[in-house]
């Protein structure tokens, strides 16, 4: 498979061809499988919206899962609003998979997920964001950093520091996240020569409420999307 903004670009994987699909317009939306980064980096490669649930909070019944531990089923969308209606409509406690969607059917909010696609600009702090734009990116103080998060704990420091979400560039935290089950969403942030770049924001199980206003507040703010023009 290729990347519909540069065709010799590595589209990321497994779920290239959801991601594929919704960013060169065959489709409108699609479903990703992740165990690691499966959803989250084919989604940053490909300038699509992905939702790596909590575990559990979708089904796995009917495909045939890597672990159960790490294994969830998400959405692709080319907005975040689109993705959060997939998620609408897939989460629930199924008894064919009840050992995982059982303990999480507690996360899911009463009202659905789309209630929570506003703007919050004003809480979360513009003035942050447009600091956030003038640092120099991840260096090698910010990668041993991510190194250190899954021997420290990703738990302890999201309630350490009363973290909403941790931010950063492209699904380098994928392994973390599969570790804990824990919930993410990417966001197209840029173009490097015209491959995409995405920005994933990510939390504690449950969290994807925030998650979702987080997201859909970055994508609003920036519109950074564009259609994809096949480069060679």
């Amino acid at each position: 498979m290729q990347n519909p903004y540069v065709l010799s670009a590595d589209p990321c994987g497994s779920s290239s061809g959801s991601a594929i699909s919704v960013a060169a317009n065959t489709v409108s939306v699609s479903i990703g499988t992740e165990t690691r980064g499966s959803i989250l980096c084919p989604a940053s490669s490909n300038a699509v919206v992905g939702i790596k649930p909590t575990v559990g909070l979708t089904s796995r019944a009917g495909t045939i899962p890597i672990t159960h531990r790490q294994d969830t089923i998400g959405p692709i969308g080319r907005t975040v609003a689109e993705a959060v209606h997939v998620l609408d409509a897939i989460v629930d406690f199924d008894h064919n998979d009840a050992a995982a969607t059982g303990p999480a059917a507690k996360f899911i909010p009463r009202g659905g997920y789309t209630q929570f696609l506003k703007e919050m600009l004003e809480e979360f702090g513009h003035d942050i964001f447009l600091a956030a734009e003038a640092t120099n990116g991840i260096g090698d103080t910010e990668l041993k950093s991510l190194r250190n998060l899954s021997r420290e704990g990703y738990v302890k420091l999201m309630k350490k520091y009363k973290l909403d979400a941790l931010v950063t560039a492209g699904p380098g935290v994928a392994a973390v996240l599969a570790i804990g089950g824990f919930p993410a969403i990417s966001v197209p942030a840029a173009y490097d020569k015209g491959v995409p770049i995405g920005i994933c924001f990510s939390g504690l199980k449950g969290s994807e409420p925030k998650l979702i206003e987080i997201a859909y507040d970055f994508e609003q703010a920036t519109l950074i999307r564009k259609p994809p023009i096949f480069l060679p």
